[in-house]
């Protein structure tokens, strides 16, 4: 027996009911199957354009992001040295301007401050005994210029006692009442020189000199 070979269309579209298909609608079917492979290609088409657009936008926003990046490293490169260069000059500038407040600081507080070191130093001065002051004065000239040479110191006679106990311990040097000295004066001769000290002058020429410094202060700042 021979097979009669009969080709068969599958389709995509739903068979018409009934038992027998006239040639024309199967024209239809066969139609409307085509136009739907078509579809079915073309919208395969439109979605691989789309991927491909998609990657291409994707790879497009990366190129951007990274040449605005380089573009923001290259700029911040380039005004690296003019912002350092300018935190620089602030610093200084800052520097600069507390410098001289405190500059200003201290020359207040130094012209206040000689002002009551003065005011501290005669009032100490005025509690200690012109005895003492006057030792401690002589002392280390008496070591300087008597040696084992004789000396005559000359006093008034209030530091007379005072000033013989304290110069014990030098026999070479003799201690004498003067009336004409204050208390406060006193006149060492030796075979060298003759050395006169008066504590008031020395306390005067003190003060006067702070007062100077107080006054070229003053006068500083108003300038």
């Amino acid at each position: 027996m021979t097979l009669l070979s009969i080709p068969v269309t599958q389709m995509s579209v739903t068979a018409p009911a009934g038992l027998v298909i006239r040639a024309s609608e199967l024209a239809e079917f066969q139609a409307a199957n085509d136009i739907i492979s078509a579809a079915h290609a073309e919208a395969e088409q439109i979605q691989r354009r789309a991927q491909e657009a998609a990657e291409n936008l994707e790879q497009y926003c990366d190129e951007v992001r990274e040449r605005a990046r380089q573009q923001g490293l290259e700029q911040a490169e380039e005004e690296a040295p003019a912002l350092r260069q300018q935190a620089v000059a602030n610093c200084i500038q800052w520097l600069i301007e507390n410098h001289n407040l405190e500059h200003s600081i201290v020359e207040r507080l130094e012209t206040r401050l000689r002002g009551i070191l003065a005011q501290v130093f005669e009032e100490f001065y005025g509690q200690q005994s012109g005895a003492r002051l006057l030792m401690s004065r002589l002392q280390e000239h008496i070591e300087t210029l008597l040696g084992e040479e004789a000396g005559t110191l000359h006093v008034n006679e209030t530091q007379f006692d005072e000033l013989r106990q304290a110069f014990v311990t030098h026999p070479q040097l003799r201690i004498k009442l003067d009336t004409q000295l204050e208390p406060g004066e006193a006149l060492l001769n030796t075979p060298l020189v003759s050395l006169y000290l008066n504590l008031d002058e020395q306390l005067q020429s003190i003060l006067s000199r702070l007062e100077q410094l107080s006054q070229e202060a003053s006068d500083d700042q108003q300038n």
